[in-house]
This record gives structure tokens, sequence and C-alpha cells, in this order.
């Protein structure tokens, strides 16, 4: 998902916006979402791919700026988190390929979905 400048809330609450809308819109202030997984993937100028995963059950802000001019680093982007509290883990993956990263994710970190009975 392309996400323009703003702040993004992050906390699992299950709320509707007044709108009938639980999206976030980069505007203060935040909405809530659903199911928080923030990972954040990218690519480095050796074109080698990289992902990391915040895992922090508290309330977040994640802060996204975009580099919009041509100067050294066109495209770069800057993410700050801020988190209300908790104890938080990251996770970062390195490979060769952007699906190599998410095949990692999704079976050594998120895991396979629970069979239900």
């Amino acid at each position: 998902m392309w996400l323009q400048d703003g702040v993004y809330s992050l906390w699992a609450r299950e709320r509707w916006e007044e709108d009938g809308s639980p999206l976030a819109d980069g505007k203060l202030p935040g909405k809530n979402m659903y199911g928080v997984h923030p990972f954040v993937m990218g690519q480095d100028p050796g074109n080698a791919w990289y992902g990391m995963f915040s895992n922090n059950a508290a309330a977040q802000d994640w802060w996204l700026l975009k580099n919009h001019t041509l100067g050294p680093y066109p495209g770069d982007v800057r993410l700050r988190q801020y988190a209300a509290g908790g104890q938080g883990d990251l996770f970062f993956i390195f490979g060769s390929t952007a699906a190599e990263v998410n095949r990692i994710y999704h079976n050594k970190i998120v895991g396979k979905p629970v069979a239900t009975p």
C-alpha cells in the first residue's frame, strides 16, 4: 500500500469512524485500524530488499515523510514511530527480492494461520 505523507495511528481496537470507514487518511487525529501489523519494505541502491516489522501492542503513531525533491536521494522516505508504552520488538529481514522478504515475514514471523475447530 502506498501511503501519502502524514500521521497514521495504529491501535488494535475495533471501532468504525463516524463516516463508517476505519481507513487511515494520514491526517490528525489519526484513525484506528483493527489488526495492526506494521511492516515496512524497501529496496537499497544495490537492488537488495529489506523489511522491518515492529511488534508492539501499545497504541502507536507512525509519521511518514517522503523526499519529493530531486536531491541526492530521490524517493527517500522517513519514518518515525511513537508508541504510548509497552515493550516493542523490531525484526529486520534481508533478501535479494521483494518476494523473498515477504515470504520470510509471513512464514517465520507472522506464522501460519491457526486451524479453527
